[in-house]
């Protein structure tokens, strides 16, 4: 298992004092057992590291808002004319916020 040294020394300086309870069923413990084997790490350890990744990966992901371009001009396009949104514009805004 590769870390970047950002996560090397973030697991150094802080102490694990949480702990999460799992239930699995048979082939997910198998197979979860024979990806941290061949990984060289923990059952814990890969478990955990898959789903911080996982979890960083949903919250990057609904940090940013994606556009088509056909939207991405209807947008500026109001902030360019310095006017009130449009109602397009607004339907996109409350579309891309659900």
């Amino acid at each position: 298992m590769q870390l970047k040294q950002s996560e090397v020394n973030m697991s150094k300086k802080q102490s694990k004092s949480y702990r999460f309870d799992l239930r699995a069923t048979a082939d997910q413990r198998s197979v979860i057992e024979q990806a941290a084997l061949i990984k060289h790490c923990s059952v814990t350890s890969f478990i955990l590291d898959a789903a911080y990744k996982s979890a960083s990966k949903v919250i990057e992901e609904n940090a940013a808002i994606h556009l088509s371009t056909t939207d991405w001009r209807i947008i500026c396009q109001s902030l360019e004319l310095a006017r009130p949104i449009s109602s397009a514009a607004r339907k996109i805004i409350k579309r891309k916020e659900r």
